[in-house]
């Protein structure tokens, strides 16, 4: 049984989540194994007690600056993408 698809998304504040479900307000990352994605992403992403988020978003940035740095890094994953289940969104 092939394993169900997962979406890798961040919300403005730079939190990154995984999950079966896409929210209508989340920033899309990427789509596919989960397991593919926590190894594209985890390596990349900060960590803290809240979970991986996006390293280059800070509380003193506004929703459009975050927006941005959300973009730039999830553009940046292209050059460690190497999964073919794995489709950068």
């Amino acid at each position: 049984m092939k394993p169900r698809n997962c979406y890798a998304f961040a919300w403005a504040n730079g939190r990154i989540r995984i999950s079966t479900t896409l929210p209508a307000n989340a920033m899309p990352i990427a789509k596919g194994p989960r397991q593919g994605l926590h190894a594209l992403i985890s390596p990349r992403a900060a960590f803290d007690d809240s979970g991986l988020r996006v390293p280059l978003v800070n509380d003193r940035m506004n929703t459009r600056e975050a927006i941005e740095a959300i973009t730039t890094w999830s553009e940046g994953l292209s050059r460690y993408h190497r999964d073919p289940e794995i489709t950068l969104i």
